[in-house]
């Protein structure tokens, strides 16, 4: 085969050099002639699929941009079935969206912004301004609040670790500490408060009370029923007092025996899993959240039928449910997902708040009379407004 090729050239090369200098020129215009029109073909090729390519892109962006007027005029008339339909086909859309140049990537991230704002808007996103009322760091620097608490128009964090409270006036903006030294202090969990403002924490052990007018704290021993116990929730409700142990899969119910909690009944007719419930709450009946977002009801002991909403984007790792008092509405706060969502109490979503400057959630109260929300972010207090509308 070498020996084939070879001869080959060698036959055009003495066939070249055998030619006149009149046909070496023909024969080399010729080929330069060849190798542009050539060229020219190839680059009329290439623009040719440049400009179908192009096209393609435009007509999709048109497609997309049709779609999300769609999108708008679909939630303008309360359509959310249909705007989320159309919502999952722009979703698509836009991963096919070429991205070669600025141009593209420019027309790409304007049509995902929209796209992010109307995904938003169907999931009832309140995305909040966020004012700072204290940072606690100014008050201790290692301090580290794990919860917050409501009443007499002060915020009070309990830190169990630096074995304090910090107290913040929300009329007056002051931010002060209250040691509690003197107590054998290992948890300041579940905090709930009671008609004359006493806030409950469940202590390893105990209950702490820490009385918010003289900012004075006392303690209840606690008679508990079982020897292992996982304490997963905490309630004071009615001057009965409950706790949610999922070692033994129980809620049980206490009364107040001078310094002591005693008489403890189980609460519920059968044990049941609680391994995942995060939260428990009060109202009459017992509510219990799983950290996916399910909210089991109980009555008189039964679990009772309760359904929620499906929201987006779902639950992954909820962990505090509180059932408003004097309104119609059911929080569930899952700082993971830098969020607090609001549903009624027939389990109707409503709306869900966030903001740009949560990074570190930890707890909050809701002010319902004064229409403010109050979080725990690290060791700062936000607080933002409440806007309770479908």
């Amino acid at each position: 085969f070498y020996l084939k090729i070879r001869g080959a050239w060698l036959k055009i090369f003495f066939w070249h050099k055998n030619l006149n200098k009149i046909n070496k020129i023909l024969l080399s215009a010729f080929l330069l002639c060849l190798v542009i029109f050539s060229s020219s073909l190839i680059w009329q090729n290439i623009k040719n699929k440049e400009i179908k390519n192009q096209a393609a892109a435009s007509g999709l962006m048109n497609t997309i941009e049709q779609k999300q007027n769609q999108i708008d005029a679909s939630l303008l008339y309360n359509n959310e079935a249909g705007a989320k339909k159309l919502l999952e086909e722009v979703k698509g859309l836009i991963q096919e969206l070429p991205q070669k140049n600025q141009a593209q990537k420019d027309q790409y991230n304007i049509l995902l912004a929209k796209h992010l704002v109307q995904i938003e808007k169907i999931s009832r996103v309140i995305r909040a301004e966020a004012v700072e009322m204290a940072n606690f760091i100014n008050l201790n620097p290692n301090a580290k609040p794990a919860n917050i608490s409501l009443t007499q128009d002060k915020i009070f964090a309990a830190d169990a670790e630096q074995k304090t409270i910090y107290s913040l006036d929300l009329k007056s903006k002051l931010a002060t500490s209250i040691n509690l030294d003197s107590q054998n202090i290992s948890r300041l969990d579940f905090p709930n408060i009671d008609k004359n403002g006493n806030i409950f924490y469940f202590n390893a052990g105990n209950i702490i009370v820490f009385d918010a007018k003289i900012e004075k704290i006392s303690s209840l021993e606690i008679n508990y029923p079982a020897k292992t116990q996982k304490i997963i929730g905490f309630k004071q409700y009615n001057n009965r007092y409950y706790l949610a142990d999922s070692a033994n899969g129980q809620i049980y119910r206490f009364n107040k025996n001078g310094p002591e909690l005693t008489g403890a009944i189980s609460w519920l007719n059968a044990p049941e899993d609680l391994t995942n419930v995060s939260s428990l709450d009060i109202n009459g009946d017992i509510y219990l959240l799983k950290n996916n977002g399910e909210i089991l009801a109980y009555s008189k002991g039964k679990r009772r039928d309760f359904s929620f909403s499906a929201i987006e984007p779902g639950f992954n790792q909820a962990v505090k449910l509180v059932i408003s008092e004097e309104q119609d509405y059911l929080y569930v706060f899952e700082p993971a997902g830098k969020r607090l969502v609001v549903f009624n109490k027939k389990g109707e979503f409503i709306n869900q708040y966030t903001s740009d400057k949560f990074n570190d959630l930890k707890d909050f109260q809701v002010d319902e009379k004064n229409k403010k929300i109050y979080f725990l972010n690290g060791a700062l207090v936000y607080a933002i407004d409440m806007i309770n509308t479908k």
